[in-house]
């Protein structure tokens, strides 16, 4: 069976943009095993990095952040992580695993050894209800030490609170082993370690674009912008003095009378054919 692209939606705001989701709707209730072996590791393995609240709910959080249209703020992520050639497929719906999507980017490495960059592929797949936001990840590295030994798969969960204004997002990884290595203890602190940095970097930008789209929020939820400091005044420039130095003054005559004496010295050896 061939993939279907899902529908590509505009961020909007009122009962229009609340209609829209619907089309994204997949499921009454969301399973928590792994449905369709999509991931071969449990949640229970999963380790735990990001716990954490935002003012909106399950669903507007998928749109601004998930759906094909918050393809803007993917990039701008990948771009503060360093990230190039990045590349965002849309929603496709796949015969075995529901709706899934491809990204593909280049990634620098921090590792002492290897090369400086990594290619890298993410497969994600999700579901949604209308109070819960659920997306299994699978992560590949290909040109990195041991890469071919394992694979790193996310899980993130994302709740509408009980009032319908809020949701909790909780997000962690595990590494799925391939093959034995004896590095095996090295990989697995490093994966958390660079996993956790990039889920805080991504929660800050999140922050930042809600607060820069308050049109999302409910009326009695508010979130604060990151702070700015004051600007210190900034002095006019002042017209520098000139300054002599005497070095240059000599050398400049002294190169005067060289070629004066270099002119004259050549007019007298010829003098019919280059001077006038």
């Amino acid at each position: 069976m061939a993939d279907e692209p899902h529908g590509r939606h505009s961020i909007g705001d009122g009962d229009a943009a609340d209609d829209e989701i619907e089309d994204f709707i997949l499921v009454d209730e969301i399973s928590d095993d792994n449905n369709g072996g999509f991931l071969n590791t449990s949640s229970d393995e999963k380790n735990t990095l990001l716990t954490e609240t935002l003012p909106i709910p399950a669903t507007k959080f998928f749109k601004l952040f998930f759906s094909d249209a918050s393809e803007p703020f993917t990039m701008l992520y990948h771009k503060d992580r360093g990230d190039t050639d990045v590349t965002i497929k849309p929603w496709t719906t796949h015969a075995q695993f529901g709706t899934i999507r491809t990204i593909q980017y280049r990634a620098p490495v921090k590792s002492p050894i290897g090369p400086p960059i990594t290619r890298c592929e993410e497969t994600q797949r999700y579901q949604l209800t209308r109070t819960r936001f659920s997306m299994e990840v699978i992560g590949v590295y290909y040109d990195i030490p041991f890469g071919d030994t394992f694979r790193v798969e996310g899980r993130w969960e994302v709740n509408t609170s009980a009032d319908g204004k809020s949701c909790t997002l909780v997000a962690g990884v595990c590494v799925n082993w391939l093959k034995k290595t004896w590095f095996k203890g090295k990989i697995e602190s490093g994966t958390l370690k660079e996993s956790k940095e990039s889920y805080e970097m991504w929660f800050n930008l999140a922050k930042k674009h809600i607060s820069q789209n308050r049109n999302l929020l409910s009326p009695s939820i508010s979130i604060n912008p990151p702070e700015e400091t004051a600007a210190e005044p900034i002095a006019p420039l002042k017209k520098p003095k000139k300054k002599f130095d005497t070095r240059i003054i000599i050398a400049s005559s002294f190169f005067l009378l060289l070629g004066i004496w270099h002119c004259w010295d050549f007019g007298r050896v010829f003098p019919s054919s280059f001077l006038p």
